[in-house]
């Protein structure tokens, strides 16, 4: 007789081997994430930011701005460093809340510009300098009217975003003036090889694009999945969350940078005039005064922190006044008393609140002297 048939041991030893490796799964699970607990990492840690969550980020994508600050953003205490706050209004405007519609009897100021309008520097709204200068109006005798200063200052904003934002945006405010304090930004822009006049060597659009659904569930829940993703993408270190700028910014741009002490670029220049011009224009179809200040920093500054743009700098404050005297328009000097005045700055353009407070004093003693207050 035939031997009996022994039972296949297949089976079992796949049911061991499924075992043994989900075992192993879970154990090089549980040690990524006790080491990332150890290295107070979260699962973010390991997240793209196609996956990350910007429902709490201080900006969101405009399709025709880049970004806009987001309405009725409240920031931690640490926003900007140890004891900084910015807190925007229901407009996405640093300051308090205001109406779409202008109370009667109100004279309304809007302030453009980028970070140093914003006031990165400043570790709460009325440190600022357009709530400096909303103080100092409001407490001056020499005022007729009751005046509401809105800051729509917005960091990484030039003159190209702050012409769409006047036109589609501020106007609906009904400004009756129009302060712009514009600069670095621009230059940034202009000292760049490749220069276009449109800025868009230096801009790009802001996609955040969606991941498959089952794709981003495994990478925030599964610690060994999203480092094997992370690796496969180059990147096998956490990845640092991307700050707002970086999506909207070309990420060659600091490296395309021309010196102004070797050049200073006349095409970006030209740019630069001409979308003062416009946001000139646009304002003064709006009705409103269009006031411009030259802009305060400090020499040789930039260097010493990685860049080179006092000389663009220095011609584009020529080009403030140029184009103040040839469009008749009031012009107050922040370059002169302010510049190369290290107590005032955080770095060679931002302020400090006292230099915030400088500024304020020059704005308001300025707009009262224009009489168009």
């Amino acid at each position: 007789m035939p031997p009996a048939s022994q039972p296949s041991r297949w089976p079992a030893r796949l049911l061991a081997l499924m075992l043994g490796l989900g075992l192993g799964l879970v154990g090089a699970e549980a040690g990524l994430r006790f080491e990332d607990h150890l290295a107070g990492r979260s699962s973010d840690s390991w997240l793209p930011h196609l996956h990350r969550d910007f429902s709490a980020a201080m900006y969101l994508p405009h399709p025709y701005l880049g970004m806009v600050p987001r309405p009725g953003f409240r920031s931690k205490a640490s926003a900007g460093g140890p004891g900084y706050r910015y807190d925007l209004n229901a407009f996405g405007l640093r300051g308090p809340e205001t109406t779409l519609e202008k109370p009667a009897g109100v004279r309304r100021i809007v302030c453009l510009g980028g970070s140093t309008t914003f006031c990165t520097g400043a570790r709460s709204n009325d440190q600022t300098w357009p709530a400096g200068v909303q103080a100092l109006l409001t407490g001056s005798r020499r005022l007729r009217a009751p005046v509401e200063v809105l800051n729509a200052g917005v960091p990484g904003y030039s003159t190209a975003e702050s012409l769409i934002n006047l036109s589609l945006r501020m106007l609906d405010f009904a400004p009756d003036v129009v302060l712009i304090y514009h600069a670095p930004n621009d230059m940034r822009l202009a000292q760049a090889e490749g220069f276009r006049s449109d800025y868009s060597h230096g801009r790009r659009p802001w996609a955040i694009p969606e991941a498959p659904p089952i794709d981003g569930w495994l990478t925030r829940h599964w610690r060994l999945y999203a480092r094997l993703q992370a690796r496969l993408a180059g990147h096998p270190e956490p990845y640092k969350a991307p700050a707002m700028q970086e999506l909207v910014f070309a990420p060659d741009l600091g490296a395309r940078a021309v010196p102004a002490s070797r050049e200073v670029v006349a095409a970006g220049q030209a740019a630069y005039r001409r979308n003062l011009k416009s946001l000139v224009a646009v304002a003064r179809m709006g009705g409103a005064q269009p006031v411009l200040q030259t802009f305060a920093f400090v020499h040789g500054m930039d260097r010493e922190e990685g860049s080179d743009l006092s000389a663009a700098m220095d011609q584009v404050n020529q080009t403030i006044r140029e184009v103040a005297a040839e469009l008749d328009l009031p012009l107050i000097d922040i370059a002169g008393p302010l510049s190369d005045r290290r107590e005032l700055f955080d770095d060679w353009m931002h302020y400090n609140p006292r230099g915030c407070g400088e500024h304020a004093k020059l704005v308001a003693r300025g707009l009262l002297e224009s009489g168009l207050l």
